[in-house]
C-alpha cells in the first residue's frame, strides 16, 4: 500500500462506493495518517538531534551562552527573527523554542 499520498478518487467515487468500501477506505486513511505521524516523530526527533548538535558547535565555535548560539543561528537564517517559521525551515516541532529557550 502506497502512503505517500490521499487518493484523489475518494471525492469522485465516494457516492458510489458501498458502506463497506467506504469503511475500508477510511480505514486505510487512517491508517496512513498513523504512519504519517509516526514518521513525523521520528523526523523531528533526529531534527532535533541534530539542531541541539548545530547549538554545540556554535558554542565551541565562540558563542558563550546558549542564548547567544541562538541568536547568532537566527541571524544567520532566512527567517527574520520568526522562532516558529525557522522550527519549519528546520524540521523541528511547532513551539520548540518555546519548550527550549
Amino acid at each position: 500500500m502506497r502512503t505517500d499520498f490521499v487518493p484523489r478518487r475518494i471525492g469522485i467515487y465516494w457516492s458510489s462506493m458501498t458502506d463497506a468500501e467506504k469503511q475500508a477506505e477510511w480505514d486505510s486513511l487512517g491508517r496512513t495518517m498513523e504512519i504519517r505521524n509516526q514518521q513525523e516523530e521520528v523526523d523531528q526527533a533526529w531534527a532535533v538531534k541534530k539542531f541541539e548538535e548545530l547549538v554545540s558547535s556554535t558554542i565551541e565555535a565562540g558563542a558563550k551562552t546558549r542564548e547567544d548560539a541562538l541568536r547568532w543561528l537566527m541571524a544567520a537564517s532566512d527567517c527574520d527573527g520568526d522562532w516558529e517559521y525557522y522550527c519549519f525551515q528546520n524540521g523541528l516541532p511547532y513551539g520548540y523554542f518555546k519548550k527550549v529557550a
